[in-house]
């Protein structure tokens, strides 16, 4: 079963927070390594904060700024690994399986062992409640 997308956020989390622990102990801002790297502030704050994935290239990029150590460098890159493959997008599952085969495989047999399904919605007025007007 593909692991939930809130433990890839954390996952993605983790290693943002690595990341800004490097560049920190380089004495680096996000602007000034930015520079460095040649692109927009904003990519090194996605990355850092787990909003945007950050490639083998990205993390090679962000040792050779701050730094790293060999054993930095590939701790990092082996956490990167392990982070992209979390993510198993529902294209190539439907390529590989179909929708319905996914969904099944995604839910379990959830469904199978459900008795009594209840829901709330606040913003409809029951039929009996409702008037003409």
């Amino acid at each position: 079963m593909p692991p939930s997308s809130s433990s890839l956020q954390a996952a993605r989390q983790r290693l943002g927070g690595k990341l800004r622990d490097l560049r920190l102990a380089a004495g680096l801002t996000g602007r000034g390594f930015a520079a460095a790297a040649g692109c927009q502030a904003s990519k090194i704050s996605q990355i850092e904060k787990g909003v945007r994935p950050a490639s083998v290239g990205d993390v090679r990029l962000w040792c050779r700024i701050c730094g790293a150590s060999p054993q930095q460098t590939q701790e990092l890159l082996t956490e990167q690994a392990a982070v992209a493959r979390l993510w198993i997008a529902f294209r190539d599952l439907d390529r590989r399986t179909g929708l319905n085969a996914t969904q099944k495989m995604l839910s379990g047999d959830m469904w199978d062992r459900v008795r009594l399904f209840r829901t709330y919605q606040t913003k409809v007025v029951p039929g009996l409640l409702q008037t003409a007007a």
